[in-house]
């Protein structure tokens, strides 16, 4: 079912969320290989989020991502007996009895060593004197061993804190719920749309171009293409060198949808404007570096449309109608009305 619903049977905009959720269930395995320590899951999510890095043009983590799977993978044959190290509690930490609580060795370091052994201004004062350098370095795990210990002595380093269990906690996190829930309720439900054969904007409602609707839909199928011809030309063939530059997929996606209008400015040079929330913060730096009067910006309109009224594609937002109609009777008087019948006339 889950697959013909992916290719489309309800419709393009819900084939693409369900692709989209595809893609989050895909790095909630990754994260759970992880915290499990589960090898062969940690393998399977990696190939299939290759293809993704190549859609989306990840160009450093498509290609490095590839040689960390392969290596993974050819572990066995290249060094004997490295599999059953890493499928035995190999490759992530656990540092508590808490369940789900393994953090890759990785973050592990970050956590433990790299915080223990920081002092108060780094390498700063020394950093040209070779012999200071070099024992800051050789002594520096001993150092942080030394820290751990001490924080354990004095019981100040407990990872069995069980503080996300407490009740504020868990209304906090109710809270936020329901708070995700709320603005998925106002956003166009996509299983219930008028054109089927259309893929629409859920914030704005508003459909997409071919193209962009083509991007959408086809980006894992782009993605696969490109990353069997990274292996095919060079791992597999060797006809292109492995450092060669990846080639961009450019695919659009729903930020183009943000109104855009084309200006010239004195070196008759015509650059194109795109609309954008952030453009306060742009000025912001702009004026820092630059003598710039704020007063004279804000005396023109930041955008096309109104942000609170509308999206950057210049469609009225999803927002709930009756919020306004809620505010204005919590700040008015209650009229009682009159018995009998009255009749009143307004001049």
């Amino acid at each position: 079912m889950w697959t013909s619903l992916g290719l489309g049977e309800l419709g393009k905009t819900a084939q693409f969320w369900l692709n989209y959720m595809d893609r989050v269930w895909l790095i909630l395995q990754f994260q759970r290989a992880t915290k499990e320590n589960n090898f062969d899951l940690h393998l399977a999510s990696l190939q299939r989020m290759c293809s993704l890095f190549f859609s989306y043009d990840h160009q450093n983590y498509a290609r490095y991502t590839m040689v960390y799977f392969l290596s993974l993978l050819n572990i066995s044959e290249t060094h004997p007996g490295a599999e059953e190290l890493l499928r035995h509690n190999g490759f992530s930490v656990k540092r508590s009895q808490i369940p789900m609580s393994r953090n890759a060795v990785d973050i592990t370091i970050e956590q433990t060593i790299n915080r223990h052994a920081k002092c108060h201004g780094g390498i700063i004062g020394f950093s040209r004197n070779y012999s200071a350098y070099h024992r800051w370095c050789t002594t520096r795990h001993s150092r942080a061993g030394y820290q751990q210990a001490t924080m354990e002595m004095a019981d100040m380093d407990n990872m069995e804190s069980t503080s996300h269990k407490g009740s504020s906690h868990i209304i906090n996190s109710e809270q936020d719920t329901c708070k995700v829930l709320a603005a998925f309720h106002n956003f166009v439900n996509p299983f219930v749309v008028e054109n089927k054969n259309v893929l629409y904007c859920l914030s704005s409602g508003a459909p997409v171009s071919d193209e962009i609707e083509h991007d959408l839909l086809q980006a894992d199928n782009i993605g696969k293409q490109a990353y069997d011809k990274f292996v095919t030309q060079r791992l597999v063939e060797g006809t292109v060198s492995f450092h060669h530059p990846i080639k961009k997929c450019k695919l659009k996606t729903f930020v183009q949808l943000a109104k855009s209008c084309k200006i010239s400015g004195q070196s008759k040079k015509t650059k194109e404007v795109k609309a954008e929330r952030n453009v306060f913060g742009q000025l912001v730096l702009l004026a820092m570096k630059h003598d710039i009067s704020m007063e004279r910006v804000f005396s023109f309109s930041l955008g096309s449309v109104p942000w609170a009224l509308a999206t950057a594609d210049g469609v009225p937002v999803k927002t709930d109608k009756a919020k306004l109609m809620h505010a204005l009777v919590g700040e008015s008087n209650t009229i009682e009305r009159p018995a009998g019948e009255t009749t009143y006339i307004v001049h």
